[in-house]
Order: C-alpha cells, then structure tokens, then sequence
C-alpha cells in the first residue's frame, strides 16, 4: 500500500489548545503508522469544527491510506464546500481521483488547485504550497510543472519550515528525484533536529540505491531522535532480512507490531520472517491471526501452506495452496509455490500429481532444475524410498553430459540399499573407473559381493592396497580398513588359517582395541590347535 502524505503542525496556532491536542495526536497516530485511530481522531475533530479544512483534508488523506475511497472522497468533498476557494481539499480529491484512474478528472482537479493557488496573488501560505506540490505528484497523473512552481512559493515563503521542507522532499521522491529528496529532508531535520520520519526517508532512499550501510545510519539517527518511530523498525527488519540475518528482522519487525497497528499485510509479513526462521508453528499462528482479521488476502494461504507442510499436516497445506492457486493472479505464482505443492503432494503419496507440480516448477524456472533434483532426493531419503531415489539419479545422469562420480555413489548406494546388488556393483564398478582413488566405492563395491567371498576377498584386498598407496590413507581410512580387515579375517578364520585369521584381527585391535568381534576372534585362535 503506498504511503501518503500527512505535514505536521500545520496552521495549528489559530485553534483552540483542545484542538491543536486532539490533531496532533491524530498525526502522530498517522505517523505511527495506527491509521484506524488516527482517521477516527481526523474525523472527530473535523465533525467537532466543519470549518477547519486541515482536519477535513487529513480526514481524507487518512482514508487513502486505508483505502476507503468512499470515505476519502466524503472528506475532501466536505472540506471543498466548507471553503470552495481553498486549494487544500481540492489537492486530495485530485489525489483520490489518481488512485481511482480517474486521470482526465485529476488533471482537471489540479489546474482549479493551480488556479485557487498560483492563480491567487492572495494566497501566501508556503506550507500549503509544499502540501500542494507533493499533492500533484501523487500518482500516475502528475503536474510536474504546477509542481515545480508550487515548489518554489513554498521555498519562497516558507524557506526554514521543517514541515514545507518535508513535502517538497516527498513531491522530489515521487518524480525519482532522490538527490534533491535527501537534500530537503536533511534541510527538513536540520530545522528541526526530532524530526524521525525525515531521517527515515533518508536512510530508506540510501537503501533503495544499495547503499545499505548509509541507509541504516539514517534509520538509527531516527530510533535515536524518537525511540518511539515505529516505521523505523519495520525498515531495520527489511534490511537485516535482505542481509539474511532472519533474527534480527524478525525481532525489529515484532519491535514494529508492538508499536504500530498491525494490519492484514503487515501480519503477514510478520508471519513470513517466522517461517523463513524455521518457526513453523509460531508462523501458523500469526496466519491464523491474520485470517480472522482479513481472510480475502490471497496470500495468506501461501504461507499456511507452507508453515503446515513444515508441520507435518499435510491436509491442511493442501487444502491452502489449492485454495492459494485457485484465487492468485497466476503471473503472481512462483517457481517455490509449485516446489511446495509438489512437496505436499509428495508427503501425501500423491506421486503424479507431485511430478506434475514439479513440472510446473521447472517451467517457471529451468535454472532451477538442481535444486529441485536435490528436493526430491532429500525427500525419498528421508524415506527410505531407494527405488524412487533410483529413479531420479538415473534420470540426472541420463541427462549430464559428463558423469558425477556424486551422482554415481549416490545411485550405487541407492541400489545397493534395495538390495539389488548386481546393479549397485555395477554402478560401483563405473564410479571406481572413473576415479580410482574414491575409497567409499572400493569398500561398497565388496559390501555388494559379500556372498561371493573370492570376489569380496580380491576387492577387499586390493582397496586395502589402494588405501596404502595414498599419503595418510591409513590415518585417514580407519573404518574402511577395519572392515576389510574383519571380513578378511573372518575368512581365514572359518578356513581355520590361524596365522593369517591372527595376522587381520590383530590389525583390526590395533584400530579399535574393544571391538569385541576381534578380541573373541584372538581369544578362540589362542585355544585352536
């Protein structure tokens, strides 16, 4: 949602100290970014005095934000009758009619604001004309060149108003201005040195431009001038999450919930840091939250999908993401949405509909392709589903055009805990071809012919030589080695050939003094005659 203008302490002296309390507490409410409490302030104070036409057009402003158009448009039109020669209430409705696409009727609305304005040599109100110029930026429709010229009067009239400096550094920003916003909204806290929101646009726009660490500068000079600003915090959040440092984005955004009013989107959001921390649950929750506030907010199910999957109720994931992709724009569908739903899918024993999904993905991104062959993976490992895990290894290296000597242990193991053992030998034998020095090959390569024990013996054997050729392969082979050394003698042990039987458990007590298989290998060789 865009944010929208709102100056404080504008023309506050001329009412009562009642009303200058009531407003400015409504502004502070919009700044915090509490907009249902600041409108309602807004409004009972224009109500209280339908003659004051900064309460009606704040009043007006307010319900933008919160997108109450009908409201909005009440607002401004009140404040237009209660003084039709004013300018101020004439800016919002042409604000209004920008967010509705009303463009023509905008560009209407601002040349009578020109002309009650510029058109007035009476009218000498530099903080108004700030108001005005950020006003006629606002939106798709924009009159720079009335702009430029309010711009100027301010300036004129008003040259050291924090507030005036303020709005012309929003109208700069709104036509991609960002040099000459900073250059005001410094001028603008150089005036008036707590003025937070100004250090915030700062440092956001620093942001922006990828200059993060000028930008986190400003949003501190802005926690330090009003510990209270809560936008701050949410800008803290978005950097620290863009610098990956998810606690810290998570803690700064809570920081902002607590001191604003949360809304729909910002729940969400809050949500989303929760889920990228792995607190699953704590994320479902806030969904939850966030849907008994606003349920029409497609992207809720997004995140329940994805906080319930990661929680093990599947159904639940299911049954969101369908509801997800039933009602999203499906230009707004990306490629993690269709990795979840194939996830979920997979989770449910629902293998076509998953490989659908999967497709899907990769449509969206082939890029991605490893990442999703890693998913899939990881998956059938997690559950011992060796067949399917063969499958999609075959199907890797079917498609590789250089062989993976990871990709071929990987299909060997694979086999090998099917059982089927021609086929892992098989692969195993290919993988210690193409490099010859893999230790784990060598030793799966025997594991696979252990009931053929001339074959297992000749493997054993020349992977023990293997391990001897290579620099600090003793040191480094331990457990290779005192396998091949158990089974060797294990042999010689059954074919009562108590010197060699002696010889391989010696070796193996030498690794491991306690391995009990050695240890009552040694002691009944002791007692053979």
């Amino acid at each position: 949602m865009k944010r929208l203008l709102l100056v404080a302490a504008l023309a506050l002296a001329a009412w009562d100290t009642n009303a200058q309390q009531n407003l400015s507490a409504a502004m502070r409410d919009y700044e915090l970014e509490k907009y249902n409490s600041a409108l309602a302030k807004f409004q009972q104070a224009a109500e209280a005095d339908t003659a004051n036409l900064w309460a009606w057009y704040y009043a007006g402003v307010t319900a933008l934000q919160l997108e109450q158009l009908n409201k909005a448009e009440e607002f401004f039109q009140r404040g237009m009758r209660a003084n039709p020669n004013h300018p101020l209430n004439f800016a919002g409705l042409g604000q209004l009619q920008n967010r509705k696409q009303q463009l023509d009727a905008a560009s209407a609305t601002f040349a009578a604001v020109s002309q009650k304005s510029l058109g007035n040599r009476k009218f000498k109100d530099g903080e108004v004309y700030a108001v005005l110029a950020q006003a006629l930026t606002d939106g798709d429709r924009k009159d720079t060149a009335n702009a430029f010229a309010m711009e100027s009067k301010a300036l004129e009239l008003a040259p050291k108003s924090p507030a005036a400096l303020y709005a012309i550094g929003l109208m700069r920003k709104q036509i991609d201005d960002n040099g000459n916003a900073v250059k005001y909204f410094e001028r603008a806290f150089t005036f008036d040195p707590k003025m937070a929101k100004a250090m915030w646009e700062c440092g956001a726009l620093f942001i922006d431009a990828r200059n993060i660490e000028l930008g986190k500068e400003y949003i501190n000079k802005a926690i330090a001038a009003d510990e209270n600003f809560a936008p701050a915090y949410r800008e803290l959040a978005d950097v620290n999450f863009a610098q990956k440092d998810q606690a810290s984005a998570t803690s700064n955004f809570g920081r902002y919930l607590s001191m604003t009013e949360p809304t729909p989107k910002s729940m969400l959001k809050y949500a989303s840091f929760q889920l990228l921390l792995g607190k699953n649950k704590e994320a479902m929750e806030e969904v939850y939250k966030t849907m008994a506030v606003d349920s029409t907010n497609i992207y809720v199910y997004r995140i329940l999908g994805r906080s319930a999957y990661e929680t093990a109720k599947y159904d639940t994931a299911l049954y969101a993401y369908n509801k997800f992709f039933a009602g999203v724009n499906p230009a707004k569908i990306r490629y993690d949405d269709y990795l979840y739903l194939g996830k979920i899918n997979l989770a449910k024993g629902l293998d076509a509909d998953a490989q659908a999904a999967f497709n899907k993905a990769i449509s969206v991104d082939s890029t991605k392709a490893s990442e999703l062959n890693k998913t899939l993976l990881d998956f059938f490992r997690a559950n011992k589903n060796y067949a399917k895990e063969a499958e999609v290894l075959t199907n890797i290296i079917a498609k590789s055009t250089k062989k993976n000597p990871n990709d071929l242990f990987a299909l060997g193991r694979a086999y090998y805990n099917q059982k089927d053992y021609v086929k892992a030998d098989t692969v195993f034998a290919q993988l210690i071809e193409l490099k010859p020095d893999y230790i784990p090959g060598h030793l799966y390569r025997a594991r696979c012919n252990y009931s053929n024990q001339a074959t297992a013996k000749s493997l054993f054997e020349n992977m023990i030589a293997k391990i001897g050729s290579i620099e600090g392969g003793n040191d480094k082979y331990k457990r290779e080695l005192k396998e091949a050394y158990t089974y060797l003698g294990s042999l010689a042990y059954n074919a009562k050939d108590k010197n060699a039987a002696k010889d391989y458990f010696g070796k193996v007590l030498a690794i491991d003094p306690n391995d009990a298989t050695a240890k009552e290998a040694v002691a009944n060789l002791a007692k053979m005659k």
